[in-house]
């Protein structure tokens, strides 16, 4: 299965009410440096009503962009019960986290299996600067 199938195919398992981030989505894909790739996939969006792609925000809690507009996605995300507070849900009590990673498994309620995030390395003039793009957010 490609990655946009299993993008769109994952995205669909998140619950009402839950979200999860670009960078989890990416790692429950099998491609964890592929969140932007994730973002784009989900920007094109065929099928919004069974993807619900607006269930899916930034690492950091901050909603990101949305085909029909930011104040669009905040908005369905609190018609399903996700707070979001100055432009941010809290991830501690509405993050859905998917189990195993497979596209086919529906459990996602318990433990992650993946290891705890790191922080990247600083920058370097080599890779970039500051500013520069290295990892999924």
């Amino acid at each position: 299965m490609d990655l946009r199938s299993r993008v769109l195919e994952l995205t669909s398992l998140i619950p009402r009410g839950r979200v999860t981030t670009y960078a989890e989505l990416a790692r429950a894909a099998g491609k964890p440096k592929a969140c932007r790739a994730v973002g784009r996939i989900l920007s094109l969006n065929p099928r919004p009503v069974e993807v619900p792609c607006h269930r899916v925000v930034r690492s950091d809690g901050r909603v990101g962009g949305y085909a029909l507009g930011e104040r669009k996605k905040v908005e369905l995300l609190e018609g399903e019960g996700v707070e979001v507070r100055k432009g941010r849900v809290e991830l501690e009590r509405f993050m859905f986290r998917f189990s195993g990673g497979r596209a086919g498994d529906r459990s996602g309620r318990g433990p992650s299996s993946y290891p705890p995030r790191r922080s990247p390395p600083p920058p370097s003039p080599r890779r970039g600067g500051p500013g520069a793009p290295t990892s999924c957010p």
